[in-house]
């Protein structure tokens, strides 16, 4: 695994450094680290056509120049980044980090179980990227469906239409509540009595609606906002 630090303290460098280490023999799982000390040294990088592939970088929001929530949309555009996993202690400026590669944030001081449990999750996303379950939908066509595709639920009259990422949808003839039991392997937060959403494609929130990485905007009941958050940026820092 391919692991990059963006961040302009040397000290979190060294410290991260130990701490990958010490997971790669825990888990006996090869670690390569990238250091760069600022944001242009990550456009650079990426710019360079020969380069390695990161699968995490692990990025600070508060940088001289370039911050790393501006950098988070150049890095949108390019597939040599797989995900972002931000270390910062500016917690708040989180909403504006939300896109299809962050994985979540750590908190400075860097708590090791919470690195190895980020860590870990990326190497199961590798692993995880061909789960797919067969499901019929109600004109009795099977399909098979990629969990990492599934965006939201949406509650119907005795059925559920599945909704996937970035376009497209299926009716089933199952209930809501079974629907949502039966894919369990998600991180599925029921925001109004008729929409679930997958918290990994959360966009953006509101007190009144959720913007997901389709642009898609779901309701979101009335008094659920702050346990939204609460919930959201628990999966966010604990998976």
């Amino acid at each position: 695994m391919n692991v990059a630090i963006c961040d302009d303290n040397t000290d979190i460098h060294v410290q991260l450094h130990n701490l990958l280490s010490e997971f790669s023999h825990q888990y006996e799982q090869e670690i390569k680290v990238l250091d760069f000390m600022n944001a242009q040294e990550v456009l650079d990088y990426i710019k360079t056509e020969k380069t390695a592939k990161i699968d995490l970088l692990l990025l600070d929001i508060e940088m001289d120049g370039l911050d790393g929530i501006t950098l988070n949309q150049y890095l949108l555009k390019n597939n040599k980044i797989s995900w972002i996993v931000y270390i910062s202690n500016f917690v708040e400026r989180m909403s504006e980090a939300f896109s299809e590669k962050t994985l979540g944030f750590i908190s400075k001081p860097i708590d090791k179980e919470k690195l190895f449990i980020k860590v870990l999750e990326v190497s199961k996303k590798f692993t995880q990227s061909n789960l797919k379950i067969t499901i019929k939908d109600i004109h009795d066509t099977v399909h098979t469906l990629y969990l990492e595709n599934i965006e939201y639920f949406e509650a119907l009259r005795g059925y559920t239409k599945i909704h996937l990422f970035p376009q497209a949808e299926m009716i089933i003839h199952q209930s809501f509540t079974e629907t949502i039991g039966q894919f369990q392997q998600l991180p599925i937060y029921i925001c109004h009595r008729s929409y679930a959403i997958v918290l990994s494609k959360v966009k953006k929130m509101t007190w009144k609606d959720v913007t997901l990485l389709s642009n898609t905007k779901i309701p979101l009941a009335r008094k659920k906002y702050q346990e939204l958050q609460r919930v959201y940026l628990d999966y966010m820092e604990n998976g």
